[in-house]
């Protein structure tokens, strides 16, 4: 069973994120989602749909799923997912999907955006830190390796566009030791453009609620029942149709 572990040494500072989604020209958010930052540990929710929590511990090679209604949990190993994205893009060079791949490569960066993409798929961000240089490193990092899992996840269950561009964007950022202020994403398919508007709202401290809610998520781990990946997937399939992890990331 999946137990919470004292943090690997070095690991930054809790702070949380909340994040916005927005279809342009909407006023209403379509996603809204929380995301505590807890010595190198992130857990991220729906406000939309709470029912699902997602725990991304990278210093352990893990995800881990965690279903409310059905009190279920299960590990995904995060290495796993890399390995599929990169069999992913090897397959993408030879495919329709080599598109996603030129945009992926196109990248503009300074210490107050970066843009990514092409008239495919492009992204902008705007950019966030702290005043401290090296906290702002170290909640860069986690940031990072949170939304490459979540995005990297999002993918093998089919949620949006190829990730290429978006996995492009996370280490630019990464790179300006900075989190995204603000993501417009613009796609095209034909003669149909999309533009999304994410924002995501930094406090680089975690509340006492923040804490009580890190605490719940850690009894969760400890009495919810461990099956693997396939087992969940066909017990919890409804709820995580209607809704799935932003993470800061425009579908």
């Amino acid at each position: 069973m999946v137990s919470l572990i004292a943090p690997a040494k070095g690991q930054s500072p809790g702070f949380r994120v909340e994040t916005d989604l927005f279809v342009e020209g909407t006023r209403e958010p379509i996603q809204q989602s929380l995301t505590l930052f807890s010595e190198g540990v992130a857990y991220d929710t729906s406000r939309d749909d709470d029912g699902e929590t997602t725990m991304v511990d990278a210093s352990r090679d893990r995800i881990v799923l965690l279903n409310d209604q059905h009190q279920l949990q299960t590990t995904v190993k995060i290495s796993d997912l890399t390995a599929l994205m990169n069999s992913a893009r090897q397959q993408a060079l030879t495919t329709g999907l080599a598109v996603y791949l030129r945009g992926a490569s196109q990248v503009q960066a300074d210490e107050e955006r970066v843009i990514v993409g092409d008239s495919v798929l492009r992204y902008e961000a705007s950019l966030q830190r702290p005043s401290d240089l090296n906290a702002a490193t170290a909640y860069a990092k986690n940031f990072r390796e949170f939304a490459d899992a979540v995005k990297q996840l999002n993918s093998l269950r089919s949620f949006g566009d190829p990730p290429f561009a978006r996995l492009a964007l996370n280490a630019a950022i990464a790179d300006q030791h900075a989190l995204p202020q603000k993501i417009t994403l613009t796609a095209n398919k034909g003669d149909q453009s999309t533009t999304y508007n994410c924002m995501l709202h930094a406090t680089w401290r975690l509340s006492k609620s923040d804490l009580g809610r890190i605490a719940k998520i850690g009894e969760k781990l400890a009495t919810y029942e461990d099956v693997d990946s396939t087992e969940y997937q066909k017990r919890t399939t409804v709820e995580r149709v209607a809704t799935s992890s932003s993470a800061g990331q425009p579908q």
